[in-house]
């Protein structure tokens, strides 16, 4: 992000709301993958990290910006973890199980969080 050549105020919106957007895909895509080669579970383990790192940042969102933070940016978060989904787990989730344990999450943890 360049913080160089603001220029007017209503510039500053868009480049805040493009350094939030950024910050939020660097955290969702900094939630380490163990190889699954050395974890067998490396996908629940995961998926537990992810949902923590998550819902850990939505909830400081609630109690200490929500006023400041409009909801339209937690769609951020759907997206990011969307990308993170699509990018690292979809093409390493192969067998049956491991897939149950995907769709498993997306419903029961995700969409309930």
């Amino acid at each position: 992000l360049k913080l160089s050549g603001l220029g007017m105020p209503r510039k500053w919106k868009v480049c805040w709301r493009e350094s939030v957007r950024e910050m939020i895909e660097r955290r969702v895509h900094s939630v380490s993958i163990s190889p699954k080669e050395e974890n067998t579970s490396w996908l629940p383990v995961h998926l537990n990290d992810l949902t923590a790192k998550v819902s850990h940042d939505l909830l400081q969102i609630k109690h200490y910006v929500i006023n400041y933070y409009p909801e339209e940016y937690v769609t951020d978060f759907h997206r990011a973890i969307s990308s993170h989904l699509q990018a690292n787990l979809l093409n390493k989730t192969v067998d049956f199980v491991e897939l149950y344990v995907l769709l498993d999450w997306v419903i029961n943890t995700y969409c309930s969080e």
